[in-house]
């Protein structure tokens, strides 16, 4: 559904002449900045000795991090682009526990095309959903594992603006939210770790594009 809002409001976007050049494809790059968020910890134990399950949740703060993260879209209509994300970030949190996470996720995008002044300056502000798979590395307390595969969804609102012919600056910034699991044994049962994160991102690059 998120994905279908996201064409449906690309398609009913008024055009530029100057927009409809833009298709075809562009690479982008951008560093990371995370602000400061929540992590949850949620621990849940099914016990041998039929005592029931019983969950230990563990609320932390995250501080501010950083990280790299680029991208590869295919643009078929102005208005509209899709493609694959790639991104890399640190994380602590007030625990002083450190983890890292690696993102894959798939790009959706609706964008609005326009020129702006008298030498026609293209800007182009769009609302984004990235949404992909994560790997967190790093131990939890009452894990051995060092990588647990999780997932990941963000809601981010952006701007480009031209910096000169095929090449412009972008800032985009929204809520991300990962998610990743582990499961073992332990001297009271079976356990699962659940390590949730909600944060604010703010992403500042570059991108190149070249039209059809």
């Amino acid at each position: 559904m998120l994905a279908t809002g996201l064409v449906a409001l690309a398609v009913s976007a008024p055009q530029t002449a100057g927009a409809q050049s833009d298709t075809g494809f562009a690479v982008a790059g951008h560093g990371i900045l995370v602000a400061t968020g929540s992590a949850d910890l949620e621990v849940r134990v099914d016990v041998d000795d039929d005592l029931g399950m019983f969950e230990i949740p563990s609320p932390e703060d995250l501080r501010v991090s950083g990280g790299v993260g680029g991208r590869f879209e295919i643009l078929p209509v102005p208005q509209f682009s899709t493609g694959l994300q790639v991104s890399y970030a640190r994380q602590r949190t007030s625990e002083e526990t450190d983890h890292s996470w690696r993102d894959v996720d798939l790009w959706l995008a609706a964008r609005l095309p326009a020129e702006v002044g008298a030498r026609g300056v293209s800007v182009v502000p769009y609302v984004a959903a990235p949404v992909g798979l994560s790997i967190l590395v790093g131990r939890l307390p009452s894990s051995s594992d060092e990588r647990r595969l999780g997932w990941n969804l963000s809601a981010l609102l952006g701007v480009e603006v031209e910096a000169t012919k095929g090449f412009a600056l972008y800032l985009e910034g929204g809520w991300l939210m990962r998610q990743a699991r582990s499961s073992g044994d332990s001297a009271f049962g079976d356990y699962r770790l659940t390590f949730t994160t909600h944060q604010f991102v703010l992403h500042l690059g570059i991108r190149g594009s070249r039209s059809r």
